[in-house]
């Protein structure tokens, strides 16, 4: 029998409304049921999260619920409005697959989420869609100039090229910006033939002016505030929550147990989360001063939601966006032109030939088009997509053995062709 760490007063009131109740937030938050002598083991945890679904999807069939969500969503629109958002800087999109946010929280439960706090339904707050969208530009822009990451399991001490490259764009004295450039182009984790090391520093500040003047316009910096505003990214009708698990199988590995090595023996321990189902509509806005700003922040955040994912678990597939849609047309939004182009860099070279290595298929979404592999050598992970399959034919499964093909263009590697082994 479930108790609740409730005074006996409150927890009789809530006894006839549990089942009834449709802030799923405070449900979680506020009222987790547990299991005998006050544990919570997985099998509660898993219960409590089901009790959760079983609400929401209650709420969906109620009226008044839906009509609070559209309220909600209808007021979000008109604040944003008056706030400068440019009509066709007010959109909807929907993930491709499942939604977790907050999943780092400090819960009871072991796994957070993030749910609106007065009205209890999910949603994206407006920071974290900010930190992902500087996340992408900061990387485009890196992707152009050939600075990448450091590869898996390399660390330092200093700073690493990609946190150079982020104090170079946001430092805006002409001086500074040399000196920065300079400590960038003599980083020996800069690939020799990346083009921030093969063009002329004057070139190459005169070709990052348009792209850094953005990024600080945009984002802000320690001395000046951003000129955007990020919105928080609300549900435009009620959406469906799922349960989720995550299975470790060498917990006792992972936390560097002595004498433990990853053995099949080892006992997996189910971790369950709740997510946001795919289809779940969500509404996002940003607004400027500047509408020509405001449309630069909304084409990164647009790109970001596709191609990094929001929240949780983008590693897995969770996150992405698909469906982008102006709220004012209702119709998909081709993405205009900028208002002015940025000065191009020289033109990078040609891709490497084609390198054929053997992976191991960790996932693959044919809903989604999106999977998974593994390097059979080097236990690199990377991603690949249903246009890198050479047989359309064909639907790799799970632990499926491929060979697989990666280009390298200016110090960044990806997988280009998948086929059977």
């Amino acid at each position: 029998m479930a108790e609740y760490a409730l005074p006996k007063d409150t927890q009789a009131a809530f006894g006839s409304e549990r089942t009834s109740s449709r802030n799923i937030g405070l449900i979680f938050d506020r009222y987790t049921p547990f299991g005998l002598n006050w544990t919570l083991e997985g099998r509660d945890k898993f219960d409590a999260f089901k009790g959760m679904k079983v609400a929401a999807d209650r709420a969906r069939t109620d009226p008044d619920y839906t009509r609070l969500i559209r309220e909600h969503h209808r007021r979000w629109r008109e604040a944003v409005k008056a706030a400068g958002a440019p009509d066709d800087c007010i959109f909807e999109a929907s993930p491709e697959w499942r939604l977790t946010v907050g999943l780092g929280r400090e819960s009871v439960l072991e796994t957070g989420f993030t749910f609106h706090r007065i009205y209890g339904f999910p949603y994206i707050p407006g920071s974290a869609l900010k930190g992902l969208t500087q996340a992408w530009a900061l990387w485009k822009i890196a992707e152009r100039l050939g600075v990448s990451a450091l590869p898996p399991g390399v660390k330092r001490s200093d700073a690493t090229p990609i946190q150079r490259l982020e104090a170079l764009l946001m430092e805006s004295d002409a001086d500074q910006q040399k000196q920065l450039l300079d400590k960038l182009r003599g980083d020996n984790a800069v690939p020799v033939e990346a083009r921030i090391k093969t063009v002329r520093q004057d070139e190459l500040l005169t070709a990052l002016d348009s792209d850094a003047k953005s990024y600080r316009a945009v984002f802000g910096t320690q001395k000046a505030r951003g000129g955007v505003v990020f919105f928080e990214a609300v549900p435009v009708e009620p959406p469906a929550l799922a349960v989720d698990v995550m299975n470790p199988h060498y917990g006792d590995y992972y936390q560097k147990k002595p004498n433990v090595p990853p053995a099949d023996y080892l006992s997996p321990v189910p971790i369950y989360f709740l997510t946001v189902q795919a289809g779940s509509r969500f509404a996002f806005a940003v607004a400027a001063d500047d509408p020509g700003l405001a449309r630069q922040a909304r084409d990164w955040l647009w790109d970001a939601l596709a191609n990094l994912g929001a929240g949780g678990k983008t590693n897995a597939g969770y996150g992405y966006f698909q469906g982008v849609t102006a709220i004012s047309q209702q119709s998909a939004l081709p993405r205009p032109e900028p208002a002015q182009a940025p000065v191009a860099l020289p033109p990078p070279e040609p891709p490497t030939a084609l390198t054929w290595r053997t992976g191991t298929v960790r996932e693959y979404r044919p809903d989604t088009g999106r999977g998974r592999l593994v390097d059979n050598e080097t236990n690199e992970e990377l991603r690949f997509d249903r246009d890198c399959i050479a047989d359309h034919s064909w639907s790799p499964g799970k632990n499926a053995r491929v060979q697989y093909a990666t280009t390298e263009t200016g110090g960044s590697r990806r997988v280009t062709k998948v086929r059977k082994l």
